[in-house]
């Protein structure tokens, strides 16, 4: 009886086996996961035309990547599993929302890409292979609260393939917060310099070594800008997307962390396994309008155009002179409130403002205010300007009997009234009279202290040159 009951133990326990066995092996091939889960139907067609699918030299199955090497049989597998299939079962979505993580160790096998033979390899990319590119140097880099993973760049981004390299994913790392054709910007770092003539009627000549040939390398040598002609293959601040944060966090304690980097990182590449685009907005780097491209920005040929009439409007404080902001700023009047009247400068169409824009918020009586104001600025300036003269006059003079310390302090006084002073003349004092007005008051502040210490000493010079 003992054996019997034995043998049916056995039995069972070999049919159980048997039925693991099988279970496993089954549920281990691409086509369980592709064609029994109706949520896997996309992944497993872009896994059929990938390389390391059916359309590769060698068919890799899933769990050979998404496990890493060792980690098939584990308990932690299994509870994976099962919740894999929990999640199958719950739900009718027909997309996987979360991305899945292949560890780096599932990349770097012997069998696969060992890191001995293919960090420091050379390889090219694009579609017409003219970027060079090596693992080494990439993986040896890290973002502020994550380091560098074959899943930081080789991610899936379409629906067409399995995973790829989006070009995007270079650009955030090599274009976001960089000086043009700088440092991680460098175009050399990816791209190898031309050496052809740029000359068009030099390129299919035999070069005349006694003559000068206009090239690349020629270019760089002479301290010439790149963006002097490719300053359009670069657009896009990638900024965070606008409410991205929002999207997963209703937290205003969450969201006021938005802007830490390293642990935003942290918290939702290196433990959620988010891409770069899926939080920042796409740089582009590619041909386009070379002309169009720079017109479009202002500060491409006008570095800080408006700064002056800015900084008035504004009217923050300013050494003695207290916040001050134009009174238009409380309505939120900007320059097209008061800049209507259209006129031609050199071609081209300008727009100046006109007494008439303060008729049109305001009162008839209003009509004259513009140019009240303006001939009280230009009043007060002038009378600024012409004891800046007076002052500087005076230490021309006197050069001969001041101290080089003397002369320091008085150039340090002369230059913070002048900058007073070119705030009121180049910003327009009349975009905010009263600020004007105490600037240029500011600045006489620094300049009659000259006056008042030299102009007894040339009182002496002069007296003392009549008696002789």
């Amino acid at each position: 009886m003992k054996k019997k009951i034995l043998l049916i133990v056995l039995i069972i326990c070999v049919a159980a086996l048997i039925t693991v066995i099988s279970v496993e092996s089954y549920t281990a091939r691409p086509e369980f996961c592709g064609t029994s889960c109706h949520i896997m139907a996309p992944p497993y067609k872009s896994w059929q035309a990938d390389k390391h699918g059916k359309a590769g030299k060698e068919e890799i199955a899933c769990v050979d990547c998404h496990y890493a090497p060792g980690e098939k049989l584990t308990l932690h597998a299994k509870f994976k599993g099962l919740g894999q299939l929990f999640t199958y079962l719950s739900t009718d979505d027909k997309e996987v929302r979360r991305a899945t993580h292949v560890e780096d160790i599932s990349c770097s096998t012997a069998q696969c890409h060992p890191a001995e033979k293919f960090m420091e390899k050379k390889l090219t990319y694009g579609k017409e292979k003219k970027v060079s590119f090596t693992h080494k140097t990439h993986y040896e880099k890290t973002i502020p609260g994550q380091e560098m993973h074959c899943t930081t760049c080789h991610i899936k981004a379409s629906e067409e393939k399995h995973f790829e390299v989006p070009k995007e994913q270079c650009y955030i790392c090599h274009f976001r917060n960089t000086e043009y054709n700088k440092e991680r910007a460098a175009c050399s770092l990816c791209h190898e310099i031309p050496t052809t003539p740029l000359q068009q009627q030099k390129q299919d000549t035999v070069p005349d070594p006694n003559e000068k040939i206009i090239t690349h390398q020629t270019l760089e040598q002479a301290g010439v800008s790149c963006q002097s002609c490719h300053y359009q293959i670069v657009t896009g601040e990638n900024d965070l997307l606008p409410r991205a944060c929002e999207k997963c966090h209703s937290d205003a304690i969450v969201l006021a962390k938005k802007f830490e980097m390293k642990l935003m990182h942290q918290e939702h590449v290196a433990r959620q396994k988010a891409t770069c685009t899926d939080c920042h907005q796409p740089i582009e780097h590619k041909e386009g309008d070379f002309i169009a491209t720079a017109l479009s920005n202002c500060d491409s040929c006008h570095p800080s155009h408006h700064s002056y009439q800015k900084a008035l409007l504004i009217g923050a404080t300013y050494g003695g002179v207290p916040e001050t902001p134009g009174l238009m700023n409380p309505a939120k009047t900007n320059c097209q409130g008061c800049h209507d009247k259209s006129e031609l400068l050199k071609g081209e169409e300008l727009l100046r403002a006109s007494a008439k824009g303060c008729v049109s918020c305001h009162t008839k009586d209003h009509e004259k205010l513009l140019a009240d104001w303006k001939k009280e600025v230009e009043t007060e300036l002038t009378f600024a300007k012409e004891e800046k003269g007076r002052a500087v006059d005076l230490m021309t003079q006197l050069k001969d009997q001041l101290s080089q310390e003397q002369m320091t302090a008085y150039t340090t006084l002369l230059a913070t009234g002048q900058k007073a002073i070119d705030l009121v003349e180049f910003g327009n004092g009349v975009h905010n009279k009263k600020y004007s007005i105490m600037l240029i008051d500011e600045a006489l502040n620094s300049i009659y202290p000259i006056i008042d210490e030299l102009e007894p000493l040339a009182g002496e010079q002069t007296g003392v040159k009549t008696q002789q």
